[in-house]
């Protein structure tokens, strides 16, 4: 696969959200998707068949900092592989990330990525919710999505 697959894909999110500036996402590789910060890198000389995509999560509050540590190390025990994706610290912000790989080689489609996202976000508010000690499960909201 080459570039040419990676900016098809940006385009595709382009035309799914919306947004008009498909050239800005190309260079920038970042869009908001519900306040949350993704960072989608495609680099052909690492991995010519997948963009590696991190989901910023914010800052770790310190008075749940050793619980939400733990959580992170849980998941990344249970997700096997790179692929699956990964829970890490982002080294310059010290926000919590999420990063996986997705194909750009047309098995996917930018629906899949946003899906993928989205669910990620959603999955994250409904253990929110149930830290809270809220009852209840509310739908999934419709995603904001910007460049």
């Amino acid at each position: 696969m080459t570039y040419a697959s990676y900016t098809k894909l940006l385009q595709d999110i382009c035309d799914l959200t919306n947004l008009e500036d498909a050239a800005r996402l190309v260079e920038g590789g970042q869009l908001t998707v519900s306040d949350q910060i993704v960072s989608i890198r495609y680099d052909e000389t690492v991995d010519s068949t997948h963009a590696l995509v991190h989901v910023d999560l914010g800052d770790v509050p310190d008075e749940d900092r050793q619980t939400i540590y733990r959580h992170a190390l849980e998941v990344n025990f249970h997700a096997i592989t790179v692929r699956d994706g990964a829970m890490s610290l982002d080294p310059v912000e010290g926000h919590l990330q999420y990063s996986f790989y997705f194909p750009v080689d047309g098995t996917l489609t930018a629906a899949d990525l946003l899906d993928a996202i989205t669910d990620l976000l959603d999955d994250l508010a409904g253990d929110e919710a149930e830290l809270a000690g809220e009852v209840g499960a509310s739908a999934p909201e419709m995603r904001r999505v910007a460049v």
